[in-house]
């Protein structure tokens, strides 16, 4: 029933479409706005995640305190060698 109410409304949108609107003239009806949960899709949450954890290490590599250098042997100073006389 309702689909023969549609098409008929849709006739007299047609017939009416170069004259001006009169009080009687079908409304369009506004589509439901998408919720919220449906903006985000699953493969889309997977990959906000991964490049999250992705940026959590590098930011740990980066900024973690490098290992103490090595002992480091040195050499004995050298000792100056005084200028015989000739």
């Amino acid at each position: 029933m309702s689909y023969i109410l549609e098409a008929l409304k849709k006739a007299q949108a047609e017939r009416q479409l170069g004259s001006s609107p009169t009080i009687h003239a079908p409304t369009l009806q506004a589509t439901e706005p998408a919720s919220s949960v449906a903006r985000f899709s699953k493969p889309m949450l997977l990959a906000v995640l991964g490049m999250a954890v992705v940026i959590g290490v590098l930011l740990v590599l980066v900024w973690r305190p490098s290992a103490a250098p090595a002992a480091m042997t040195t050499a004995p100073a050298a000792q100056p060698v005084a200028a015989q006389p000739q």
